[in-house]
């Protein structure tokens, strides 16, 4: 499938929404942000970035691997602590992240399978980041 056009500012990810059921409109949203995080070279992607105000993300931990999908996740547990500093170039500021080094999250995979997995280092990062908007409260 085609890459999509990348969209979405923080405040959409607020929008989206638990999915109760996967359909064929949902796995073509799944597709869609692979193909999207692969041409541009992410390591993760949510569909509020897509447009679609659904609580999916694809994430890649390798660039060798393939994407982990994980459909309303949520971080049940962090272990650690670890700041990060982002700059944003557009506002030219830095801002400091108080993040967990490790976390435990709760999602469903694309077979509407319920997982629970650590994260670690960047792909927890990547994960706090994308979850908190969803709920409005990135770190």
């Amino acid at each position: 499938m085609p890459e999509r056009e990348i969209i979405s500012t923080k405040q959409s990810a607020s929008l989206a929404k638990d999915v109760f059921k996967i359909t064929s409109s949902e796995k073509s949203l799944i597709q869609d942000l692979k193909d999207t995080a692969q041409a541009n070279n992410l390591d993760c992607l949510s569909a509020p970035a897509l447009g679609a105000f659904k609580k999916i993300t694809v994430l890649r931990e390798r660039q060798d691997e393939d994407f982990i999908v994980m459909i309303n996740p949520v971080i049940i547990d962090g272990f650690g602590e670890k700041v990060i500093l982002e700059s944003d170039s557009l506002k030219n500021e830095d801002k400091f992240r108080l993040l967990a080094e490790m976390i435990l999250v709760e999602y469903q995979n694309e077979f509407s399978e319920n997982v629970q997995r650590m994260f670690t280092d960047y792909s927890s990062y990547y994960i706090q980041v994308e979850v908190g908007e969803f709920e409005n409260e990135s770190p």
